[in-house]
């Protein structure tokens, strides 16, 4: 048995087939760790690490939306499929419209899904 980062795209399909296999969606970012017996990946786990907006804040609604574009910019060039930000219940509608969605309903999480 081998245990290794994964790093090809047949280990990648491999665990993507696993994944499919047990029920789960397999993840499409992040950084995976994979057990290879005989060429074959028997296991796989994957950590996860979603960047957070924390804080986005001016009184100037102006201001705060050409600090976020300019922050887009960079999570594009940067290649991240992903981020959250933690508001408030005056602000949700605000990061609703630049195409966040609520993901925990307890406290207001919304997260926006790039297409890299």
């Amino acid at each position: 048995m081998i245990y290794k980062v994964m790093s090809n795209k047949t280990e990648l399909e491999q665990v993507e087939n696993l994944c499919s296999e047990n029920g789960l969606n397999a993840s499409s970012s992040g950084f995976t760790l994979i057990a290879v017996d005989n060429n074959t990946v028997v296991g796989a786990i994957t950590l996860k690490s979603v960047p957070m907006i924390e804080p986005l804040v001016s009184n100037n609604p102006i201001v705060a939306s050409k600090l976020f574009n300019l922050m887009e910019g960079v999570i594009l060039s940067k290649g991240i499929q992903a981020i959250r930000c933690n508001t408030d219940k005056k602000n949700e509608k605000a990061f609703t419209k630049a195409g966040f969605n609520r993901v925990f309903d307890e406290n207001i999480i919304l997260e926006k899904i790039y297409e890299v």
